[in-house]
């Protein structure tokens, strides 16, 4: 989701992945829209300009899923990694999905 065209994005792996191919994602994921995920709104563009890591836009979990049936990727599994306060905070996910084209 740092991309600025995840969904062009996901058609080019489409295209290199083999029949019965997988994509596995790793990212963060959100599930409302409430006071502190406006603020991280807000704030994680500019995180590149303290950190120099771009961590792109806040996704939101129904949005990623629309992503998904849209560019024609079937979620197979979605896990919530757990472990650290880290991970707790930042509702961390292994999502697993293979095309259905």
């Amino acid at each position: 989701m740092i991309l600025p065209k995840p969904f062009d994005a996901i058609k080019i792996v489409q295209r290199i992945l083999n029949k019965n191919g997988r994509v596995y994602f790793l990212m963060t994921l959100f599930e409302n829209r409430g006071y502190l995920e406006r603020f991280i709104e807000k704030v994680k563009p500019y995180l590149k300009y303290i950190s120099s890591v771009d961590f792109g836009k806040i996704t939101y979990e129904s949005e990623f899923d629309k992503l998904m049936m849209d560019s024609g990727l079937k979620i197979l599994e979605k896990r919530r990694c757990m472990g650290s306060i880290f991970q707790k905070i930042f509702k961390i996910y292994m999502i697993e999905t293979e095309s259905v084209n």
